[in-house]
């Protein structure tokens, strides 16, 4: 975005939404090698955020971020070379720490995957394709399966730049547009839901959360959205309406927490013919829709509206503004997110036999801040050595 004010030291709020994504998946993972006693303690709920919700940021996320690259002239689509430059830069970003993890996985934690067999073979094979298959998650592999999601949307951007730039010629052909993305998400995960319902096969985790055609309505409404920065002026006086997109975020997640917690532990409204108490399908098929309008409020009031670019990231902007420190997170973002989950497992019975007598709660809060910390040091240390590479 260009714009005549002088460069501000401001971090870039999209990278503290990215921050939080993370952290509600991470709490989610680190939830199940908690105590046993962490379900007795005054505030169990905290912890069964929604993870879920959390791959869903990250692909409005990456679908605003594609979408600004080619509608900016960044990406160019001219003829299929540029097609296949596209999709080659895309595979350079992902590829080399996909299969790092794969590796590392395979090597390290389940080598049994290793033993020669026609199933192994399959599995191995699909994953250096980029083909999730539910099998994997009996050998710890289970997590790839966003990056193969994200590189199916990838593959399928610049189909739906060359329909959005036809479609989105103007603020009101854009905005419907996103309206009938969103809408269309709702209606294909409530028939989704109703299909297997009425038929009893199918699992939602597996047949809907996980396929990228389930997905598609977040990253092309991400895309959709980034559109409006060459269609419309900054408006000024949102800043109340970037604190309210803000904290409607906190309190949904906080909602969702309660939900998740009351549905999966306490087995209470699993099926309930009342709308409002039947917790799963909100959480499956209605808050998806409700998180994409929250995130693109904040893609809107925050990023899209915003008068100043950003001042070049330093650590000299970090001691002047110390919320610039969100903006390093991108870089290592891939990296924890494949990683946290074996680092909660490796410290989860070492912290946990290291303090018996300490109860579930600090326990378990000790376990997650060690294996934060150890997860982002790692990944800082893997993104120095692949930057110097």
């Amino acid at each position: 975005m260009q714009t005549s004010v002088a460069p501000k030291n401001k971090v870039d709020f999209l990278n503290v939404i990215r921050f939080i994504a993370f952290i509600i998946v991470f709490c989610l993972h680190a939830k199940n090698f908690a105590p046993q006693a962490w379900n007795q303690t005054r505030f169990p709920w905290l912890t069964y955020t929604p993870a879920w919700a959390g791959v869903w940021i990250f692909f409005i996320l990456s679908g605003y971020g594609t979408g600004a690259g080619f509608f900016s002239g960044r990406y160019e689509i001219k003829d299929l070379r540029d097609i296949g430059k596209f999709w080659w830069g895309r595979f350079k970003k992902i590829a080399p720490m996909y299969y790092l993890y794969i590796g590392f996985v395979m090597l390290f934690v389940t080598p049994t995957l290793l033993v020669p067999n026609k199933e192994h073979l399959v599995l191995i094979g699909k994953l250096l394709f980029f083909i999730y298959d539910p099998r994997v998650d009996n050998y710890g592999l289970g997590i790839v399966w966003y990056l193969c999601t994200l590189i199916k949307l990838y593959f399928l951007a610049p189909v739906i730049w060359m329909f959005m730039k036809r479609i989105l010629t103007t603020r009101r052909r854009t905005m419907l547009t996103m309206i009938l993305l969103v809408a269309g998400g709702l209606c294909l995960r409530l028939l989704a839901r109703y299909i297997m319902q009425k038929t009893g096969a199918g699992a939602w985790h597996i047949d809907v959360y996980k396929p990228f055609y389930f997905n598609l309505d977040f990253f092309a409404v991400g895309f959709c959205i980034s559109r409006l920065r060459g269609l419309e002026r900054r408006q000024k006086g949102a800043g109340w309406k970037r604190w309210l997109s803000f904290i409607s975020l906190i309190v949904l997640i906080l909602y969702n927490n309660k939900i998740y917690y009351t549905a999966s532990i306490l087995q209470r409204h699993i099926e309930s013919q009342n709308l409002f108490e039947n917790y799963w399908m909100i959480y499956q098929d209605l808050l998806p829709s409700l998180y994409c309008i929250i995130i693109l409020c904040i893609i809107k009031f925050w990023d899209i509206d915003r008068e100043y670019e950003y001042e070049k990231f330093s650590l000299k902007m970090v001691w002047h503004n110390p919320l610039r420190i969100f903006d390093k997170f991108p870089a290592v973002l891939m990296t924890c997110y494949l990683f946290h989950a074996n680092v909660l497992k490796a410290l989860s019975g070492v912290i946990a036999s290291q303090y018996v007598k300490t109860d579930a709660f600090t326990t378990h809060l000790i376990q997650m801040i060690a294996a934060f910390f150890v997860t982002l040091t790692g990944a800082l240390l893997i993104s120095r050595l692949n930057h110097k590479n």
